[in-house]
């Protein structure tokens, strides 16, 4: 799960240098960036797709890890009350 969120953070990262740099393409006029603003555009999209996919990769794990916790605890519970 900690890792999912490593990686979110790190495309939040690289989200963030690409929009500087797509200012700095915007902002150049005297050289052709037309190519670059298309790549870092493309890259962009790529980032946020897998911050969502990793965003919901965590949220699944989780939830199962929720549901195995109170599935455990009931057997606990089940187990102590043969006991007796």
């Amino acid at each position: 799960m900690c890792c999912h969120q490593h990686n979110e953070q790190d495309f939040d990262l690289q989200l963030k240098t690409m929009e500087l740099e797509l200012d700095e393409y915007l902002d150049a006029d005297d050289r052709p960036v037309e190519d670059l603003i298309a790549d870092t555009r493309s890259n962009q999209i790529r980032y946020l797709k897998s911050k969502r996919y990793h965003h919901n990769a965590r949220c699944c794990y989780w939830y199962w890890m929720q549901r195995e916790s109170d599935a455990n605890h009931k057997k606990a519970k089940r187990k102590k009350k043969v006991q007796k």
